[in-house]
Order: C-alpha cells, then sequence, then structure tokens
C-alpha cells in the first residue's frame, strides 16, 4: 500500500498483547508500512497524544495519522481518552477509530456522541481481520484527507 504521508504514524492503544500482535500482522500483511506506535493503556495514550505540549515542542497530533482505540482499558478507558482527543482543539482531527469487541449499543452511541470517526468490531476470524485492518488502512492512511496533511 502506497503511503502518501510518511511521517503519519498510528497509535494503538490496546492492553491484550495476542491482540497487538495480530494487529501488527495485520498491517504487515497488508503493506503498510507507517510506523505504529503501541501503549497498552489510555493513561499512556493520553501522555503520548498530549506530553509535546508540556515540552513546547509540536503536539504528537502532527504526526499521527490514525488512532485505533480499544474501549476497555486499564487506567482510563477508551472512551475517556476518545472525549479528551476530540475535546482538545489541536487534536480533535486526528482520525480515531474504535477497535474493541464491545458490541453493546451504549458503547457504540457514545463512541460517536464522543467524535469517534468509525467504530469496528474486531472479528474473532483471522482473515477477516487482516481484511478488515487492510480497508481501514487504505481508507484512514491513503485515501482520506485531512487538514493537518494537505
Amino acid at each position: 500500500m502506497k503511503d502518501f504521508y510518511p511521517l503519519s504514524e498510528i497509535l494503538l492503544v490496546e492492553d491484550n498483547p495476542a491482540e497487538v500482535e495480530l494487529a501488527k500482522r495485520a498491517f504487515m500483511q497488508n503493506k503498510i508500512e507507517n510506523p505504529i506506535l503501541h501503549v497498552s493503556d489510555g493513561k499512556e495514550a493520553l501522555e503520548i497524544i498530549f506530553a509535546a505540549k508540556k515540552e513546547n515542542q509540536p503536539y504528537a497530533s502532527l504526526r499521527l495519522g490514525l488512532i485505533l482505540l480499544d474501549i476497555n482499558i486499564p487506567k482510563v478507558n477508551g472512551l475517556e481518552v476518545l472525549r479528551q482527543i476530540k475535546l482538545n482543539a489541536a487534536t480533535k482531527h486526528i482520525p480515531t477509530v474504535m477497535l474493541t469487541t464491545s458490541e453493546e449499543a451504549s458503547d457504540i452511541h457514545k463512541a460517536y456522541e464522543y467524535g469517534a470517526n468509525s467504530y469496528l468490531i474486531k472479528p474473532q476470524d483471522f482473515h477477516q481481520f487482516i481484511k478488515d485492518i487492510g480497508t481501514l488502512g487504505e481508507y484512514w492512511l491513503d485515501l482520506n484527507k485531512t487538514t493537518h496533511r494537505i
């Protein structure tokens, strides 16, 4: 897959090591070469996204092309991380996809209420997961245009 934005990184927020490896394999099999930053809890995710502000550096949002966010993560749950991302003018433009096992209507509703760009339920089938990641990567990293990458 052609990467039009070589500095664009993917932030993967997932606490299950097996699912992290599965996601990395899916990106590799789909030839998505964007660097993947992985954190395992919501607190770490917020630190990555907002830490540069404290050091008078540009926000991490200038290099993040996509955030994949699980809901059920430790310390700060994914919905709260999403809410904080979308409330901040400097980060609200980052495409944020909820990638989770939760099929709860209330989680889906709240995710969109907080500004999720998409809500994907992780398929149980490995081949379907590979396909879904390929489609997700192609759309959000190649086809979709955001204001910070024009």
